[in-house]
């Protein structure tokens, strides 16, 4: 390989490097906002939406009822967001014969411990059972530099989070979930969520897309 091709992919490697570290990762400069996660993850969809159209993929949204406002950056979330669901979209993409039922559930919920999300897609699966090793930095399954569950992985527990997924096997799908601790400092406010309970089905876009809860 010439130098110049080895050193241009070098400048590559570190700069996605600083991007992720950049998107990512938690820092004094992050701006904490009231967020309420089903309009948040309703506008991640949104964001994902010609992906998922031109894949065929059926969306499904079942979105908590009553959830706490979450305090946190919202940027970063969404960043967050929208690259697990393209990592969904991908996994599906990667089923050998195409899957007959291409799927992603979104899902919200809270109680008096948590609030969190899960993402459920119907691709290739996990055949390792050792599912934590895909947040390891570098680490890839599909040919990409492997720094993007790193790197949400950081932002999630520097939250107060917790950050899994979990498999039944190979091309059974796979199931991102994301939790919040509601006793961690300035993680949750006791506040309602303004989106009542939503169970559909590729829906229009949303009508508050971008909607914030102002302090």
């Amino acid at each position: 390989m010439p130098d110049r091709e080895k050193i241009s992919q070098a400048v590559s490697y570190i700069s996605e490097i600083v991007t992720m570290q950049q998107a990512y990762a938690a820092s004094e400069h992050e701006v904490k906002r009231r967020i309420d996660l089903n309009i948040l993850m309703a506008d991640a969809i949104q964001m994902q939406a010609s992906a998922l159209e031109k894949r065929d993929i059926h969306v499904i949204r079942k979105f908590g009822c009553q959830l706490p406002v979450l305090i946190i950056d919202k940027n970063r979330l969404m960043q967050v967001l929208v690259n697990l669901i393209k990592n969904g979209y991908e996994a599906i993409d990667q089923r050998n014969p195409p899957t007959v039922k291409r799927t992603m559930t979104l899902r919200t919920y809270g109680d008096e411990r948590s609030i969190g999300l899960a993402i459920t897609d119907s691709g290739i699966g996990i055949e390792d059972r050792n599912t934590d090793r895909l947040f390891d930095l570098g680490h890839s399954g599909k040919g990409s530099s492997g720094f993007g569950l790193y790197y949400c992985k950081m932002f999630v527990q520097a939250n107060h989070g917790n950050m899994r997924i979990d498999s039944p096997g190979a091309d059974r799908g796979a199931t991102v979930t994301i939790e919040f601790d509601r006793q961690g400092a300035a993680a949750i406010d006791e506040y309602p969520s303004t989106v009542a309970a939503v169970v559909s089905a590729n829906p229009p876009a949303h009508p508050h897309q971008g909607r914030e809860i102002q302090p």
